[in-house]
């Protein structure tokens, strides 16, 4: 499930099996086999049981909470912080990201120069729209919350799909309100995502 998260790609994110025998090295419910095998085909391998892969999923859950991966109850939106923090500071065109306490109110990064980012991740598969941005109905304009709104898809894979940039100025005018959850949230739709800047997206095979 979390195989993407070990692609030599990301330098910062090892293996998560290594992160699995590095925690427990004294547990033999992971055969040397398994730890080097494709877990995208983890599914169809019948020597692994589900039990062991709940298991291995707690402890990769865990592992990532100890390294400050996963810092919230929310693993699908602290991937995407994640992501956001690593594309942004591997890249000599763009500014590095540095994630800011769980406590921050309405902002979820800055950037060496300052700026101010709100960090929404959504499954590629399944959400229509960013989650709820908890700002009143009658807030003004130019009270600018944050600076830049990023959007991180991911595959359901958790694989990186996607990276999307808006500033403030863009999202206040995309923005749509949510009647039941009182909150302001930007839709995925197309015609949203080609107005903002594309930071990354995956390249698929064939």
């Amino acid at each position: 499930m979390l195989e993407s998260i070990c692609r030599h790609r990301w330098n910062h994110f090892p293996s998560i099996w290594q992160l699995y025998m590095e925690n427990y090295p004294h547990k033999n419910i992971v055969s040397p086999r398994n730890i080097t095998m494709n877990l995208k085909n983890i599914a169809d391998d019948q020597t692994v049981s589900n039990k062991d892969l709940i298991v291995a999923y707690g402890h990769v859950l865990g592992a990532m909470r100890k390294r400050g991966i996963i810092r919230t109850k929310n693993v699908v939106g602290d991937l995407g912080e994640s992501y956001a923090e690593l594309e942004f500071s591997g890249r000599n065109d763009l500014p590095s990201l540095k994630l800011v306490p769980t406590n921050e109110k309405d902002i979820d990064a800055v950037d060496v120069e300052g700026k101010r980012y709100s960090i929404k991740s959504a499954s590629k598969s399944s959400a229509k729209r960013t989650s709820a941005m908890h700002l009143e109905r009658t807030h003004k304009e130019n009270d600018k919350r944050f600076d830049y709104l990023l959007i991180v898809v991911l595959e359901d894979s958790m694989e990186l799909s996607a990276i999307y940039q808006f500033s403030w100025d863009q999202f206040w005018k995309l923005k749509s309100w949510s009647e039941p959850q009182k909150a302001w949230f930007l839709s995925l739709a197309k015609k949203n995502l080609v107005i903002g800047k594309k930071i990354f997206w995956l390249l698929k095979k064939g």
